[in-house]
């Protein structure tokens, strides 16, 4: 007779099923490595945007653009416009604002975003970088720190299980720098 015997072809299918469960299991690590990634680089790319939409010219009635991280449970980041004269001394309010585009973490994602001013251990309970129309200074706001804005602040990206990664944003050139 010739064929396979059903010891062997329950021995074959074993053998799959492990090597499908250790795939299966590595590539969660990866989905959840490319998951943060992706996020860190899309809240660097959401600020370059506001960044790009303040340069001189386009519509006049536009005061500024920019993003907040929302950094309570929501921890969101909502890139926006705004009509409302920005100083450089006021926080900037988001109620004559327009979002352009809202970046919302899942909340089972095991991400969450945070912010210091300064290069300090304050911690902001929001953080706001509004760039003026027609300049590519940025105003850099800490809700929940004396005095609410800054020079320096730094957004940092935290996973559950403690990896992390950061960008400051220098109030002079507005740039994301790692």
């Amino acid at each position: 007779m010739k064929g396979f015997t059903l010891v062997e072809l329950v021995v074959v299918v074993m053998i799959v099923m492990i090597l499908a469960a250790v795939a299966v299991t590595s590539s969660n690590g990866i989905l959840k490595t490319l998951s943060f990634g992706n996020t860190f680089n899309k809240a660097i790319f959401m600020v370059q945007q506001a960044r790009s939409l303040a340069v001189p010219g386009g519509d006049v009635t536009i005061k500024g653009y920019g993003v907040r991280f929302s950094l309570n449970s929501s921890n969101a980041a909502t890139l926006f416009s705004t009509t409302e004269n920005i100083t450089d001394t006021d926080a900037v309010s988001l109620g004559k604002h327009t979002t352009i585009e809202n970046y919302q973490l899942a909340s089972n994602s095991g991400l969450a975003f945070g912010a210091t001013p300064n290069n300090t251990s304050t911690s902001c309970t929001s953080a706001t970088i509004t760039f003026i129309h027609g300049s590519t200074t940025a105003k850099l706001t800490c809700e929940g720190a004396s005095p609410p804005t800054s020079d320096i602040l730094t957004i940092t990206l935290k996973t559950t299980s403690g990896t992390s990664k950061s960008f400051s944003i220098h109030r002079a050139s507005g740039i994301p720098q790692q």
